[in-house]
């Protein structure tokens, strides 16, 4: 699957290194996409993250809706869950980052 994917880069002072954060994936190509990744679609990050809303056409059969890539935190705050590393994308833990904690309180 080619996904299309929006990302900021940010510093943290914690380990001062520039971080590919992760904002937006799709897998229709959008205005604003930063870089595209091709995945299987049995990659885990596929199947951790998309979420497929179904609908009954007038037929009775289940429909795609809505489709989603579920890549920041529930809540009011919606904090990146998700980032690139060389290339690739790999589990990003904004707990260990001043910049997410004072949100938290």
């Amino acid at each position: 699957m080619k996904l299309y994917i929006n990302t900021k880069k940010l510093n943290f002072d914690e380990d001062n290194i520039e971080h590919e954060i992760i904002l937006a994936v799709s897998d229709l190509e959008f205005y604003g996409y930063d870089l595209i990744i091709d995945l299987k679609d049995d990659d885990k990050f596929i199947k951790d993250t998309l979420k497929i809303k179904y609908e009954k056409d007038k037929e009775g059969k289940d429909v795609i809706k809505d489709k989603q890539f579920k890549v920041r935190s529930d809540g009011w705050n919606a904090f990146p869950l998700y980032e690139i590393v060389d290339g690739k994308i790999t589990d990003f833990d904004y707990t260990k980052y001043i910049k997410f904690s004072y949100i938290l309180l």
